[in-house]
């Protein structure tokens, strides 16, 4: 797979998450076959009538890359396409019209997959055009097939394309900004004020959250507000779209009041905002009722438009910076949150032992990626052992230990060292406590004797000896009782 953004320059490679961007004209690493494919590739994009563009920003996927890097390829460039835009997507402070710096459409993406052959039918004229071929344009065989290529674009299908097509902006009127370079101005972006908080948390955080999603969606939403051909009351009614979903605000009598609400606790005490704000979401029940609005300018004397003539600015412009601010203060508090383990902290150990077992169990993935899973909350259980937790039994803990040491033994079939302690764990019976405790002992005391790594040089083990250690921290006052009780 090969992905274009063509109306995006960059002077030279850098990456964003695990994928890499680089020039049109930067071919380095690259094979044989793959520089004659973006060689017909960067051949396609053109500006506007017969103007060329010369070096599109382009990523590789190999063909023979695995599926998740795949799925991870086209995850980072719906990632991209949606920061990009949004860095820059800021005005200039003293503009009087309020145009953004970029457009919706600099950020499109051409996704392109190789199709071994195309049939003439995808490429001939249509009824009521006429073919004006290039003269280099590919001649089809006898079966009528050319060498192309599937085509997306923002993740719509585009069809088939073959060499000598022409791709053209999807507006009306489309300029390459002259100063704009993505692998220099990116650093600036990632450490603003405006965008700063938002792209770190999608760039620093690896797990897909419920947050992850919406934020994504909120600004996919605003950036389409800044359409080159979109209409000034399609544009506020995708940045209000873009605000309900950012603010997870829930359809209702009272929503509006709820966005008020929500925005002006995230921005502050900030003077007339409160106008800004009634009459925004104003507008956008004008236009969604009644399929236009009274005033899309804002009013600084008035909440109404009626008791004002003329406005200051467009709402949608305030809007674009109001959104700013509060994707900022949402994404640097959850960014403040993870560091301080928020999301750890409000879960028990008893959970993480029933989480464990659930995510051992299942079939989807190997041993070794299985016990992977579970190592944060392996590591977890390790770290708070000491929280007083008054409900937590016995069994849920060897449950869990039973299941990760089985799960060891499928990844390490071999495993000699501790290998007889090991197996006596894995089978153990959880109902009978004294017995599985009694395993458990020795298995502790085996691990100790044989100076098992803490995790430094063998992850896995590492992994098992910390719950092995943090079981007995739970159970070892609970084996020398019953032991003793037997003994009676």
């Amino acid at each position: 797979m090969i992905a274009f953004f063509p109306y995006l320059k960059t002077s030279e490679r850098f990456r964003y998450r695990n994928t890499t961007f680089r020039t049109g004209a930067d071919r380095e690493g690259l094979s044989a076959e793959e520089q004659q494919e973006l060689d017909e590739l960067c051949s396609l994009f053109f500006l506007r009538d017969h103007h060329r563009i010369t070096a599109p920003t382009f990523a590789i996927c190999k063909t023979d890359a695995p599926e998740d890097r795949r799925t991870e390829f086209l995850r980072d460039l719906r990632e991209a396409r949606a920061l990009w835009t949004y860095g820059y997507s800021s005005p200039h402070r003293s503009s009087g019209d309020g145009e953004p710096f970029l457009h919706y459409e600099h950020g499109t993406v051409f996704l392109f997959r190789r199709q071994e052959e195309v049939h003439r039918i995808y490429l001939e004229a249509q009824e009521g055009t006429v073919d004006a071929l290039p003269p280099d344009y590919p001649q089809a065989d006898e079966r009528g097939y050319v060498r192309g290529f599937d085509c997306q674009v923002d993740g719509r299908d585009w069809g088939s394309v073959a060499r000598g097509r022409r791709l053209y902006p999807p507006c009306s009127w489309l300029s390459l900004n002259l100063s704009q370079d993505l692998a220099h101005h990116w650093p600036d972006i990632e450490q603003s004020t405006a965008f700063g908080a938002v792209v770190s948390f999608f760039t620093r955080r690896h797990e897909r959250s419920d947050l992850h999603a919406r934020l994504l969606t909120s600004i996919t939403w605003y950036n389409r507000s800044l359409g080159v051909d979109t209409p000034a009351e399609v544009a506020l009614v995708h940045l209000a779209a873009g605000f309900e979903c950012l603010l997870a605000l829930e359809q209702g009598p009272q929503i509006s009041r709820r966005f008020k609400e929500a925005i002006l606790l995230l921005i502050g005490n900030v003077p007339r905002a409160e106008l800004w704000i009634d009459q925004f979401y104003r507008a956008r029940s004008e236009i969604v009722h009644q399929g236009q609005a009274s005033a899309l300018l804002f009013q600084p004397r008035s909440t109404t438009a009626s008791e004002s003539k003329g406005g200051y600015r467009t709402l949608t412009t305030y809007g674009w910076l109001v959104f700013q601010i509060c994707a900022a203060a949402i994404a640097s508090g959850a960014s403040v949150a993870h560091r301080h383990q928020l999301e750890t902290l409000l879960v028990s150990n008893g959970q993480r032992f029933e989480r464990i077992c659930q995510q051992l169990k299942s079939s989807k993935h190997a041993p070794e990626e299985r016990l992977l899973l579970v190592a944060d909350d392996i590591a977890n259980v390790a770290d708070y052992r000491w929280v007083p937790e008054r409900d937590l039994a016995a069994a849920p803990i060897l449950s869990a230990l039973q299941a990760t040491v089985r799960t060891f033994l499928e990844a390490r079939p071999e495993q000699d060292e501790c290998g007889e302690e090991l197996r006596a764990v894995a089978a153990s019976k959880v109902a009978d406590t004294l017995d599985a405790l009694d395993r458990l002992r020795r298995l502790h005391d085996a691990i100790k004797q044989a100076r098992w790594t803490t995790g430094r040089e063998d992850r896995l083990r590492g992994t098992v000896t910390t719950l092995i250690d943090a079981a007995w921290s739970y159970l070892g006052l609970l084996y020398f009782q019953l032991k003793r009780s037997n003994q009676v």
